[in-house]
């Protein structure tokens, strides 16, 4: 009877406790509010350096590694890539604050003379759980640095994907997040604006630096710009590359947003030029459009004029074009999905689908062959001189195409044609291909190009990527073939931690739930930690993957390890909560930035995508 009547007391806030009575507020349902944190809520912990390598192995004991996969928690994984995290910022943080780090000589590289990789990893720290490291990169950010002011020419493409998408997504990521601690102003007018707001100001001095590149007869913007003198240059043919002049919009008019989102006076905004900022990108990706519609299914050659508008080179989604197509998809997202703002992105897939998709025929028997993605000499057209080769960037190709489909496009090839002869060209390619069609189209290539991007991996002797892959080829003492189809020359063996497979990984198991993805990413990151680890600190690129067991390593990490391959492989593994796809859109160098004109915030599109959950 006395425990039935203590029960009771506490049920109406009353609890005894040494024999006295114990008043307690129950507080209303209503009245209790979770904290709102756009961050995972685990505490991330640190694995031993003996227990990494054990992870590492790709068998455990006398357990084969597709066993030895299961026996290791979500948790551990995402634990794993967070030690990986925390070896390669260490070893950086040895010549900070150069650039990057040449992990073999222990010395600094510097480009750009703003401590890049701190810079570009900043938001991959809030992501990962590494609390510490990201407060040591905003109180650097707080202190005024970096500035601006170095000489030489620096790139208005790297400077926009790296430096500033990494300042808007860690803006974003803190000033939405209770986890870590932001300071906000209902004013914020003059240095109110510079104190709270200081990735964000960051990135507004940037743009105001790089805004020069865009002064040209054309609106396609000049490659470089020196910091020091204020003046931009093209390059030595005055060209800029398709993907390098066009792959701007997504941090440009998420800078115009957030700005015009955080200071609420209108005469200010106009005062300090906020909404301006979008208007440079726009007129620049106008200038790229009107050739593109006037191009064979919008498809653009790698190389465009800064004072001349026109194009030339090759059709391709490697160096210098892949990144055109990505942002089709992603600006169309990012502003909110406008109705027909998708046709582009459509009538590109379906060019790049009709015109540069391929199926090897040399492999080995009882397979299906791989399909990749070729390139072409421009104008493409059906007899226009084809090339058996794919960039390790093609990559990111699986993922956008499975993001479209999350988004609800690309249910299927040739919508974009104009007569039903074109039409039936896309059927034949369809079954040409033996391309899924209990699926949409779009998601049936994106697994087919996903496991050709795995193969690239899987068949090197020492499992991780080279940089370019070649497919039915005649293998001699140059080039070596795998499976029959997959060939890669000595030249092309290089492989510098490049994030275009796991990106695609990711966006797939987010949309399929498939666990291969998970099982494929995880067996990368495992290579990885084999064979480009570094004792001395960070992780090297490596001379070839070719060689088992490997040979010489080659000095720098990119700073796009830490800010792209480790993020999201360490997403790979987490909850599809964690940054959700309906929510963001990730930029080419992997920085989360919020989906503008949302009919919710992005709190209510968060905590509606984890209700779903």
């Amino acid at each position: 009877e006395e425990q039935e009547e203590q029960e009771e007391q506490e049920q109406k806030g009353v609890s005894k406790e040494d024999g006295e009575t114990k008043q307690e507020r129950i507080e209303p349902a209503h009245e209790k509010k979770e904290k709102f944190s756009l961050l995972p809520t685990e505490r991330i912990t640190l694995l031993s350096p003996q227990r990494m390598v054990e992870l590492s192995e790709r068998k455990n004991g006398d357990v084969d590694v597709n066993d030895a996969y299961n026996f290791v928690s979500l948790s551990e994984k995402r634990s794993a890539i967070a030690t990986t995290l925390k070896w390669a910022y260490d070893g950086y943080m040895k010549v900070f604050p150069a650039d990057e780090l040449d992990p073999l000589s222990g010395h600094g590289l510097e480009w750009f003379h703003v401590a890049l990789t701190a810079i570009d990893a900043v938001d991959t720290f809030a992501l990962v759980g590494l609390d510490e490291e990201f407060e040591f990169v905003k109180e650097f950010v707080k202190s005024g640095k970096p500035i601006f002011t170095s000489a030489g020419r620096s790139s208005v493409f790297e400077s926009t994907i790296r430096i500033m998408g990494g300042f808007l997504a860690a803006h974003h990521l803190e000033q939405k997040s209770s986890k870590i601690e932001a300071t906000t102003t209902t004013d914020n007018k003059g240095d109110d604006f510079t104190t709270n707001f200081y990735f964000l100001e960051k990135a507004r001095e940037l743009a105001d630096k790089l805004k020069v590149a865009f002064n040209t007869p054309t609106g396609i913007p000049r490659t470089d710009v020196d910091f020091s003198t204020g003046k931009s240059h093209d390059d030595e043919k005055g060209t800029n590359g398709l993907a390098q002049a066009t792959t701007l919009t997504l941090e440009w008019e998420c800078l115009e947003a957030t700005l015009t989102e955080v200071v609420l006076d209108e005469t200010e905004k106009r005062k300090r030029g906020f909404t301006k900022y979008g208007d440079y990108v726009r007129r620049a990706n106008e200038a790229v459009h009107k050739l593109a519609s006037g191009a064979d299914y919008g498809l653009l050659p790698d190389k465009i004029g800064v004072e001349h508008l026109n194009a030339h080179g090759m059709v391709k989604l490697g160096a210098n074009g892949d990144s055109y197509y990505e942002y089709l998809l992603k600006s169309w997202i990012h502003r909110g999905k406008p109705k027909g703002g998708e046709k582009e992105y459509v009538r590109a897939m379906d060019g790049i689908f009709l015109r540069l998709v391929q199926r090897t025929q040399n492999h080995l028997q009882n397979t299906s062959g791989l399909i990749y993605v070729g390139e072409m000499a421009y104008p493409s057209s059906r007899g226009s001189r084809f090339e058996k080769k794919m960039d390790h960037l093609v990559c990111f190709l699986p993922g956008i195409l499975a993001l479209g489909h999350l988004h609800g496009v690309g249910k299927e090839f040739g919508s974009s044609a104009a007569s039903e002869e074109e039409k039936e060209e896309f059927r034949a390619k369809v079954d040409l291909l033996r391309l899924d069609k209990n699926e949409s189209s779009h998601l049936a290539l994106a697994k087919e190009l996903m496991r050709t991007c795995v193969a690239m991996y899987e068949r090197m002797p020492l499992g991780l990527h080279p940089e370019i892959a070649k497919f039915d080829q005649d293998g001699n003492n140059v080039v070596k073939c795998f499976g029959g189809d997959l060939c890669v020359s000595a030249n092309d063996a290089h492989s510098i931690l490049r994030p275009e497979t796991v990106e695609s990984l990711f966006v797939l198991h987010r949309v399929t739930k498939d666990e291969s993805f998970r099982r494929q990413g995880w067996r990368m990151w495992q290579n990885w930690e084999r064979y480009s680890r570094v004792d001395t600190g960070g992780y090297a690129s490596l001379a070839s993957v070719l060689e088992n067991p490997p040979g010489r390593k080659k000095g720098k990490q990119e700073s796009f390890f830490l800010s792209e391959t480790l993020k999201y492989l360490f997403l790979l593994f987490s909850d599809d909560i964690v940054v959700p796809l309906e929510c963001f859109v990730f930029n080419t160098e992997g920085h989360p930035l919020p989906i503008m004109h949302r009919q919710k915030s992005l709190r209510e599109c968060v905590e509606r995508e984890r209700e779903r959950e």
